[in-house]
C-alpha cells in the first residue's frame, strides 16, 4: 500500500513539474512571438503583455529587457536609459552583465541613428515575398544592376560583389571581375576589408553608379537590433571600404532594413525592409522621395514610417523619366535644425541666452563642416587619378565624424534649454 502511495506521489510530482515546464515554454513562446512583432514595428502586443504583469514581475531581468526594447522601438531614449539603469541595479550575474552590454550597444546605435533625423515623402509601398519584391524592383529600376541578398552585379555586368561567410559565421565582401568570354575571373577575386565594423552578417551589397559608393545591410554589434543600412566608399587601390556610415532614422529602425536604392531616373529612393509586416517572411518595399526635411522631435510613429508625423502618402509615383524631381526656382532658406515645428535659422529664433551661446558654437562648427566637406569632395574626385591623397581623405573623414558628433551634442543642448524655458 505504501509503495502504491509513493508511486502516486511521484506521478503527481512529475505531473506538476511537467506543468511548470509547459507553462514556462508557453510563456517563452509567447514573448518570442510578441518580440518578433515588436521588431517589425508592432509594439502593442508586447505593451499589453507587460501591462498585465505585476510590478514585481516587471522588475525582473527578462521583463526589464523587454521594457528597454519597447522604449528603443519608440526612440524614447530617456526611458530606455532609465530601464537600463534599472537592469544595472539588479543582482549581478553573467546574464545581467551580458544584457547590459548588449542593450548599451543598442542604445548607442539608437543615439547615432537619431542624429540627422529626416522627414520624408512616401509615394507608395507594397508587401510581398523577398523574391517577388526584388522582381518588382528590377522592373521599376532596371538600370541599377542585378540585386539579391547575397550578391550584386553591376549594370554593365563587369563586376560582382558577393557575401561570403567564414568559419565563425561572419560575413565578408568579395569582388570579382568578368572575363571577356563572359565567365567570372576567380583568380581576380578579392576580399574587401571593411574598416570600423566588427564581425557580423552582411546582406544586399549595392554599388552605386559612381563605382565607389556602396551601401549594404549589416547585423552585428553596431546595429540597432535587426539589419541596419550602412554606406561607405570603396578604396579600390587599398581593397577596402572606408569607415561605413550608419544611416539615420527613419531609414534605420529596430526592424530589418535591407536595401536603400536610389533611382536617379525617377527621383525615388526604394527601401526594402520588414518593418510593419504581418510575418517574418513578408517584406515591404517603400517608394520615397529624394527630398527630405530635417526633424528633431522623435515621435512614436517615426521609427516605423507610419503616420503623418513622418510622411504623407497617397501621392502618385513619379513616371520613369530622367529628371522627374522638380526643382523650385528658389529654395527657401534651409534651417540649421528644427525645434518641434519651429525652424531654427539663427540666434533670433531662440529665447534663452545660454541656448544662443550654444547655437553660436553650433553655427561655427557647421561652417567648418561645410568647408571640410567641400575639400573632401574635391579630394575624392582627385583620388581617381592621384592615389597619394588617400591618407588626407581618411583624416578628413575622421574629422568629419568628430564634427558631426559635436553638432549633435550642441543641437541637443539647444533643444533641451529651449524646451526647459517654455
Amino acid at each position: 500500500m505504501n509503495i502504491v502511495m509513493r508511486q502516486h506521489r511521484h506521478i503527481a510530482l512529475l505531473g506538476f513539474l511537467l506543468g511548470l515546464l509547459t507553462l514556462s515554454l508557453t510563456g517563452n513562446a509567447q514573448t518570442d512571438s510578441l518580440r518578433s512583432e515588436m521588431m517589425r514595428g508592432n509594439t502593442s502586443g508586447m505593451e499589453s503583455y507587460i501591462k498585465g504583469l505585476s510590478k514585481a514581475k516587471r522588475r525582473t531581468l527578462p521583463n526589464r529587457t523587454l521594457l528597454t526594447e519597447i522604449a528603443l522601438a519608440h526612440y524614447d531614449l530617456s526611458e530606455a536609459s532609465d530601464q537600463l539603469a534599472g537592469i544595472e541595479s539588479l543582482r549581478s550575474s553573467d546574464a545581467q552583465q551580458a544584457t547590459i552590454e548588449e542593450l548599451t550597444k543598442r542604445l548607442k546605435a539608437a543615439e547615432r541613428t537619431s542624429s540627422g533625423l529626416v522627414r520624408m515623402q512616401l509615394y507608395t509601398y507594397r508587401t510581398g515575398s523577398e523574391e517577388g519584391l526584388l522582381s518588382d524592383l528590377s522592373r521599376e529600376a532596371p538600370s541599377v544592376g542585378q540585386l539579391s541578398r547575397a550578391a550584386f552585379v553591376s549594370a554593365d555586368g563587369r563586376e560582382r560583389w558577393q557575401v561570403v561567410s567564414d568559419t565563425l559565421g561572419h560575413d565578408h565582401l568579395v569582388v570579382t571581375g568578368r572575363l571577356g568570354d563572359g565567365t567570372w575571373d576567380s583568380e581576380s577575386a578579392r576580399e574587401v576589408e571593411i574598416l570600423g565594423l566588427e564581425g557580423g552578417r552582411i546582406a544586399y551589397p549595392y554599388l552605386l553608379a559612381d563605382g565607389e559608393t556602396i551601401s549594404f545591410a549589416y547585423s552585428g554589434p553596431e546595429s540597432l537590433g535587426g539589419y541596419d543600412l550602412f554606406i561607405s566608399r570603396y578604396d579600390r587601390e587599398g581593397g577596402r571600404l572606408l569607415v561605413p556610415q550608419q544611416l539615420p532614422a527613419p531609414y534605420n529602425t529596430l526592424a530589418g532594413d535591407y536595401l536603400l536604392l536610389r533611382d536617379e531616373e525617377r527621383g525615388v529612393d526604394w527601401l526594402l525592409t520588414d518593418r510593419g509586416t504581418s510575418a517574418p517572411e513578408v517584406l515591404a518595399l517603400y517608394a520615397l522621395s529624394h527630398r527630405t526635411e530635417r526633424q528633431d522631435v522623435v515621435t512614436k510613429e517615426l521609427a516605423w514610417m507610419m503616420g503623418d508625423s513622418i510622411m504623407q502618402s497617397g501621392i502618385a509615383l513619379p513616371p520613369p523619366v530622367r529628371g522627374a524631381e522638380v526643382k523650385g526656382a528658389q529654395a527657401a532658406r534651409e534651417p540649421l535644425f528644427w525645434l518641434g515645428e519651429t525652424p531654427i535659422h539663427d540666434q533670433s529664433s531662440l529665447a534663452g541666452r545660454e541656448s544662443r551661446h550654444f547655437l553660436e558654437q553650433y553655427t561655427e562648427r557647421a561652417n567648418r563642416l561645410s568647408t571640410l566637406r567641400t575639400k573632401l569632395e574635391s579630394l575624392r574626385k582627385r583620388f581617381e587619378t592621384d592615389r597619394s591623397v588617400k591618407g588626407e581623405i581618411l583624416e578628413l573623414e575622421r574629422q568629419e565624424q568628430l564634427l558631426g558628433r559635436e553638432l549633435f551634442d550642441l543641437r541637443n543642448k539647444v533643444i533641451a534649454l529651449e524646451n526647459k524655458a517654455k
